[in-house]
C-alpha cells in the first residue's frame, strides 16, 4: 500500500498533485534586472536621448534637445545614398564603354572576314 502511494510522486515522475508547486513571485522592491532586457535598453536608449547639455531629461513641451544630431544623421545618410548612386553610375557608364568596345570589335572582325572572303 505504501508503494502504491510513492509510485506517482518520485523525481522525475511528473509534478505531485498533492503538493503543488507555488508559482515564483517578484516583489515590486525587487533588485533582479534582466541581462539584455529589451525593455530596459529602450528606457535607456530613450533617456540617453532625452537628457539635455546639463544632463537633465526636459518637459515633454519644449522642444526636441538633438535636432542637430537628427539632422547631421539625415545628412550623412544622404551623403551615403549620393555616393552609392555615383558609383552605381559609374559602373554603369563602364558596362557602356565595355560594351561600345566589343561591338566595334566584332564590327572590325566580321569587315576583316567579309574582305577575306570576298579576296578568295
Amino acid at each position: 500500500m505504501a508503494a502504491e502511494d510513492l509510485a506517482g510522486s518520485g523525481p522525475g515522475q511528473g509534478r505531485s498533485e498533492d503538493r503543488p508547486v507555488p508559482e515564483p513571485t517578484v516583489s515590486s522592491d525587487s533588485d533582479v534586472v534582466m541581462v539584455d532586457d529589451p525593455t530596459m535598453e529602450a528606457r535607456r536608449w530613450r533617456l540617453r536621448n532625452a537628457a539635455g547639455p546639463e544632463g537633465s531629461i526636459p518637459h515633454g513641451s519644449e522642444g526636441r534637445v538633438h535636432q542637430d544630431s537628427a539632422d547631421d544623421d539625415h545628412a550623412a545618410e544622404a551623403r551615403r545614398t549620393e555616393a552609392i548612386i555615383a558609383e552605381y553610375r559609374r559602373q554603369h557608364e563602364r558596362r557602356q564603354r565595355e560594351a561600345a568596345r566589343k561591338e566595334a570589335t566584332q564590327r572590325k572582325e566580321q569587315d576583316a572576314r567579309a574582305e577575306w572572303e570576298a579576296a578568295l
